[in-house]
């Protein structure tokens, strides 16, 4: 059964993926692509569908080590979940780069930014080119419980914490009145 339910997601993901110079993922009521990869430390595996249940959302981000300012970018959502936490969303974040090239550089940045969410290796870019974010140095995706995409966006962003708090906070309380976004 879940097997059938992955070949569903994975057609629904494929159909959903437009051509426009580069493969974007049309987020409009998309569904998200269930993966299954190796956290950066190559220990154990995360796979998506199995923590989407946790939380009512999943902020998904996939960064590149070579562009220095993506990679403030997420240092500078190392306190996201606490953030998210404290403005009383279920939220968490989960990161994964495609960087085959450069797996100590990206660990080291791992250990030294004090990141807490899960970083996992894309070393195949086979997520990311699903995603359509394969051309990009940064993309974020939030993802709802059930596996719906309702936002997304392509490339990084100065105020990246602040972006995200506030989509959270417009699609909880779309969630809570019961509406559509």
């Amino acid at each position: 059964m879940n097997h059938l339910k992955t070949v569903f997601v994975m057609i629904a993901v494929f159909m959903t993926i437009s051509y426009s110079g580069q493969n974007q993922l049309n987020a409009a009521e998309s569904l998200a692509y269930d993966f299954k990869l190796p956290y950066l430390t190559g220990k154990g595996e995360l796979q998506l569908s199995k923590i989407l249940p946790e939380r009512d959302f999943t902020v998904l981000i996939f960064f590149n080590s070579k562009c220095d300012s993506c990679m403030l970018a997420v240092e500078q959502l190392k306190n996201a979940p606490e953030e998210f936490k404290e403005m009383g969303f279920s939220a968490q974040m989960v990161a994964v780069n495609n960087d085959a090239e450069n797996l100590n550089r990206i660990r080291a940045f791992v250990k030294s930014a004090g990141l807490t969410f899960p970083v996992l290796s894309d070393k195949k870019n086979r997520v990311a080119s699903a995603y359509g974010c394969d051309g990009y140095s940064f993309s974020s995706f939030i993802i709802d419980k059930t596996g719906r995409i309702p936002d997304v966006h392509y490339d990084k962003r100065e105020d990246m914490p602040d972006y995200l708090i506030q989509a959270l906070m417009k699609l909880s309380n779309s969630n809570r009145s019961g509406g559509a976004n």
